[in-house]
């Protein structure tokens, strides 16, 4: 019995796709489900994601709006802007395949850059850029 969640094959279908994108591999240091706390920057992590069934009467559909985020370090908003660049264009032309689902749609919701400090006793000890793509996918489960 194949599952009714999509988020799951949903992810696994992205990270294959950035993975194999040569152009965004040789511009982070790593892509992370769970950032760890020796991550080096600028890398790539899986966000928040959120599933909503849209069932039709004969078919099982989801709808997964699902973040990715980028953290730069101190390479500034021009880095995550690339990258944005980099990321949207490997997910539009990458061929995307998500098992057990057909993908209907694929497309970006927004963009958006934050650029932080840290502080440490009143001085700025480190800036760092953070950026996150919101994109919305709409699929459908496979028939057996």
């Amino acid at each position: 019995m194949m599952t009714r969640f999509a988020a799951g094959p949903l992810q696994a279908g992205v990270r294959d796709v950035l993975q194999a994108s040569l152009p965004v591999m040789e511009s982070i240091a790593s892509l992370y489900d769970t950032v760890p706390e020796t991550a080096v920057s600028p890398y790539l992590y899986f966000g928040a994601s959120e599933e909503v069934a849209e069932d039709t009467k004969t078919l099982t559909g989801r709808s997964i709006t699902f973040d990715l985020g980028i953290v730069a370090g101190s390479g500034g908003q021009c880095t995550v802007k690339s990258l944005f660049s980099l990321i949207d264009t490997a997910l539009k032309d990458g061929g995307l395949a998500v098992s057990g689902w057909s993908l209907v749609s694929l497309s970006l919701v927004s963009a958006r850059v934050d650029a932080n400090q840290k502080t440490l006793q009143g001085t700025i000890a480190q800036r760092t850029t953070e950026g996150v793509l919101r994109y919305k996918a709409l699929l459908f489960q496979q028939q057996s």
